[in-house]
């Protein structure tokens, strides 16, 4: 079996998945395995593992579409665009979110469309990748780099209402899920500091199935459409079902 459909666990580096993979299938423990397309950390779901032959072809895996179900959180952003990153905006117009609204908005991201990668990614600019900028605060000084992609469908499937106590409570499993320096001390100390004052607040979640090209990052796309409502967005939750015809 050359092509492998891996389910990625919530939390993992991909560092970590082959790990577990090479753990679970000793039989690969000595050969060599890569992986087409890439999951941030708290994206969770399938990837396509080769092995034999196929690692020789990956860039034809890599083309492939994808499919996801993102839980997108409104009312505020972060410098990530997930949970998982310093609250960097917070909007009161909550109570002005509706599903109509919503929905309107998704339609007008369907199509081509050019994306900018987000500022805490794997993408290089000259040689060093972009979240080593974020981290280094200069990011002003580079162009973010763009691609062009396609959103081929959005449906919107649920709502849900989340309130503040269940909200740190997701902040603390990220920040303890994930190994290695994610920033989670100084996340959670901006996260607390932020609902002190704000312990009644409660957001608003859609999730929503999107069919999109490779190389669409469901980070940016809750972020834009956050933007576009005027709330912001960030991604709670972001799951990976297909890729190509390959599927869990």
């Amino acid at each position: 079996m050359s092509v492998i459909p891996w389910n990625k666990q919530y939390g993992e580096t991909l560092t970590q998945t082959l790990e577990r993979f090479r753990l679970t299938y000793p039989e690969y423990s000595e050969a060599r395995v890569t992986y087409a397309g890439r999951l941030d950390p708290l994206a969770h779901g399938l990837m396509l593992l080769l092995t034999g032959e196929d690692v020789y072809h990956k860039e034809s895996y890599l083309k492939l579409d994808k499919v996801y179900e993102v839980d997108v959180l409104f009312g505020m952003t972060t410098d990530t665009y997930d949970i998982l990153g310093m609250i960097d905006g917070t909007f009161q117009e909550l109570l002005l979110l509706d599903g109509d609204t919503v929905h309107a908005v998704l339609g007008t991201l369907v199509g081509k469309s050019t994306q900018t990668y987000p500022p805490y990614s794997s993408k290089t600019v000259q040689g060093k990748p972009l979240w080593r900028w974020a981290r280094e605060g200069s990011l002003s000084t580079i162009e973010l780099p763009t691609r062009e992609i396609e959103i081929y469908r959005i449906e919107l499937l649920s709502t849900y209402e989340l309130n503040v106590s269940d909200f740190i409570r997701l902040v603390e499993e990220a920040c303890n899920v994930v190994r290695g320096d994610f920033r989670q001390n100084d996340i959670r100390a901006r996260y607390n500091e932020y609902f002190k004052n704000h312990t009644d607040n409660s957001y608003q979640v859609y999730r929503i199935r999107v069919y999109a090209s490779s190389g669409t990052y469901m980070r940016s796309l809750a972020h834009k459409v956050g933007q576009q409502l005027g709330i912001g967005g960030i991604a709670l939750r972001i799951h990976r079902t297909h890729v190509g015809e390959y599927h869990l």
